[in-house]
Formats: C-alpha cells, structure tokens, sequence
C-alpha cells in the first residue's frame, strides 16, 4: 500500500517478459503438438491425445518450477523452502498419472494408459522448457551484472 500506483500508460507486462511468454508458449505449445502428431502417426488416436495431455501438463508443472524464481535456477535447494508449492507440484504430478492410469479417470477424459517409453517421450518434451530457462536466467543474470547502478540523488535541505 506504500508503493504508488503504476502510471495509466505503463504496460502490464514488460517487452522483455512477453517475449519470454512468447517463447516458454512456443516451446511448450510446439513440443504438445509435435508429440500429439508423432503418436497419431505410430499409435491410434487415443494415445496421441493422451500423450499430448501429458505432455502439455508435464510442461505446466515444470514451468512453474522455472519461473518460481526469475533468478535462481530451478535445481538450487531454494525451491524446496516452499512448502506449499512442494505440496502443490507433488498433487499436479499425480493428477497426471492418475488421469492416465486411473480407470475411472481414463473414461471420464477419455484417455488410455501409456508405456514407460511413452510415458518418458512425453516427459522429455515437457522438460524441455526447463533447460530452455535455465539459459535464460544465466543470459538475464549477466546482463543485470553488467548494467551499471546509478546512485538516485535525493536532493537535501540547504540549510542557512
């Protein structure tokens, strides 16, 4: 409540952080896609959407994970201090093998139970965001390195 509001003509989200949407989109999105017309090629149709559900929630959760901190990698032992994003990212991952593996749940959605080959296809291209920000971080840090600070100059009080 103490900082002032943005001003009207400020944009919501950066130039810099829509292009990284832009690309976390591409990479997540494209990888689904690519995974979904591979197995629509080799495996019936139901794999396929199965596979391309995988794959895009995998790629969710571990974006998540990437951009939990902008800074820090997703492999430092910080992420592990939040207890509730623990909790939160354990319950995603079960949702995923359950929708699959889980009779109920394949009727439901209409999916089917997938292979360890499928199931680590489908991990591999969800996980492909993860080194992708990974880069982006270790860019993003040398770049905030290497801009120069300047000291904001408070004007003071002359006194007489």
């Amino acid at each position: 409540m103490e900082r002032r509001p943005r001003p009207s003509d400020e944009a919501l989200l950066s130039r810099n952080l829509l292009a990284w949407l832009t690309v976390a989109g591409l990479v997540m999105g494209g990888g689904t896609l690519l995974v979904i017309q591979w197995a629509a090629q080799t495996y019936d149709e139901t794999i396929a959407r199965t596979m391309g559900m995988v794959t895009f929630t995998i790629s969710n959760v571990a974006f998540s994970l990437a951009t939990k901190d902008e800074r820090n990698s997703v492999f430092s032992l910080d992420v592990l201090s939040d207890r509730p994003f623990i909790i939160a990212t354990g319950v995603s991952i079960l949702t995923i093998v359950l929708m699959t593996e889980l009779g109920v749940l394949n009727r439901l959605l209409g999916t089917t139970s997938l292979t360890l080959d499928l199931w680590v296809a489908c991990a591999l291209v969800g996980l492909a965001i993860i080194p992708i920000s990974e880069v982006r971080k270790r860019i993003w840090n040398v770049e905030a390195e290497e801009v120069p600070v300047v000291a904001r100059s408070e004007s003071l009080p002359v006194s007489a």
